[in-house]
């Protein structure tokens, strides 16, 4: 039996791929993330979504880059370095969205999706 939390990070991963590909080619940066993943009730602290970026990253995904900056859509309490991130996809994450290439086992495709 698969655990919730298991299933959310998965379905949370592909989430995350789709609003990278909305934001193509340059990609979103955490704020915009964290509102579109709230919008389709799936909420995650700065921290949490800052941990599935770096497996996705590890995973070859997604490409990150760490900004200085103003936070203007986060909870600043959640941003301690005053830094923001941003993704944006990499080759492989662009032919996992588009459906031309296997996602790994830790991304779920919404069912009814080919793999």
């Amino acid at each position: 039996m698969m655990r919730i939390s298991q299933r959310r990070r998965e379905e949370g991963r592909w989430r995350i791929l789709q609003i990278l590909e909305a934001g193509r080619p340059v990609g979103c940066n955490e704020a915009v993330i964290q509102r579109v993943l709230e919008s389709v009730r799936l909420h995650y602290s700065v921290a949490e979504l800052r941990e599935e970026l770096i497996v996705m990253q590890k995973l070859g995904l997604v490409e990150i880059e760490q900004q200085d900056g103003e936070v203007w859509a986060i909870d600043q309490q959640d941003v301690e370095d005053g830094e923001v991130w941003a993704a944006r996809l990499s080759f492989k994450g662009i032919a996992t969205v588009e459906l031309s290439m296997t996602p790994p086992a830790c991304v779920a495709r919404p069912r009814g999706e080919p793999r």
